[in-house]
């Protein structure tokens, strides 16, 4: 009988050890999933967005640092420079090629010069009053 207490004793010291696996500090993987702190985006300041197209009427002035904007990669403008003529005397298309020594890319910026538009007077809609 006291192999079986032995026996008994073994059976139970590993079962109790089998269920405290996890509990305290292990060097064994729990199995629990730890949250896992959300990653910085690098942001590549270098990358920039630029206006896609801008417009003027015929006649006006085309000021090219007021109509197109350069973002770097945190959406802060940048200081830009445009090579191209855009002829505000004559209606069409003229790429603008913009750059930016805080952008590692460039754009070219497609500027159109479009007739004004006349809006026709509207005939006038009041009525008389009665005397």
């Amino acid at each position: 009988m006291n192999k079986m207490f032995k026996i008994s004793s073994i059976v139970a010291a590993v079962a109790v050890s089998g269920m405290l696996v996890g509990c305290g500090s292990s060097t064994k993987d729990s199995g629990v999933k730890k949250p896992v702190e959300p990653e910085t985006p690098v942001v590549d300041v270098r990358q920039c967005t630029f206006t896609k197209t801008a417009s003027v009427e015929v006649g006006k002035d085309f000021d090219a640092t007021k109509m197109i904007t350069v973002l770097d990669g945190n959406k802060k403008a940048v200081k830009a420079a445009f090579d191209g003529k855009v002829d505000t005397k004559k209606a069409g298309t003229y790429p603008v090629k913009v750059s930016s020594a805080d952008c590692k890319n460039t754009q070219t910026v497609v500027v159109t010069v479009v007739e004004p538009v006349v809006v026709p007077s509207q005939p006038s809609t009041s009525i008389p009053m009665p005397d």
